[in-house]
């Protein structure tokens, strides 16, 4: 993670869950994230049609020119990677697994804005996550927010923040997200190289 937003609210849930695989939903204190939340969404599994926005802050509101509330999450994405995306939030909530996106969003003048997006999985209730807390982040200025219109997302790459763990309990069992799972979702992943 490059972005200040997305490590911050990944160190917060990190505070929250203590010792479980995902944090509960009542664990979330807004006024303690207060400046996250323009960025920060929260998204509610769907059943087959994938997650829905529960709740989208103001600036990725202002930034797709909509509210996007009760909206499906993968409608935000190009069409090819929107299967990967159902998919790949499913598996988050599955596995009670933190995954970082490395997106480019185009904008309606034809831009294209480096992003990066942090998914954690939530619980509501039970003992498994059935929602996801994230957060979208540029570095652009604060007043292109709303200047000019996202109009889709694509996915380039997906990390792990540090280790994620398989929700049995086990909690030194690592999961390669990136060669299980999200990889298989992106057949045309472009070489990285390592930052130093």
């Amino acid at each position: 993670m490059r972005k200040r937003k997305t490590i911050e609210l990944y160190h917060y849930w990190q505070a929250i869950r203590g010792t479980d695989e995902a944090p509960y939903r009542r664990a979330l204190d807004p006024g303690a994230i207060r400046n996250l939340l323009p960025d920060l969404f929260i998204l509610e599994d769907e059943g087959n049609d994938g997650a829905c926005f529960r709740l989208a802050g103001t600036r990725i509101c202002a930034d797709f020119g909509q509210e996007l509330r009760a909206t499906a999450f993968s409608k935000l994405w190009v069409s090819e990677q929107r299967h990967m995306i159902r998919a790949l939030f499913s598996d988050v909530m599955q596995r009670e697994a933190p995954v970082v996106l490395d997106v480019t969003a185009s904008t309606r003048s034809g831009q294209m804005v480096a992003m990066e997006m942090v998914v954690l999985p939530l619980r509501s209730n039970g003992e498994t996550s059935d929602r996801i807390v994230g957060a979208l982040a540029t570095d652009r200025p604060a007043n292109w927010h709303g200047s000019d219109l996202l109009v889709e997302l694509t996915c380039t790459a997906t990390s792990q923040p540090g280790k994620a763990y398989v929700a049995s309990g086990r909690r030194n069992t690592a999961i390669d997200l990136d060669a299980k799972s999200v990889g298989s979702f992106l057949p045309h992943r472009p070489q990285t190289t390592s930052r130093s």
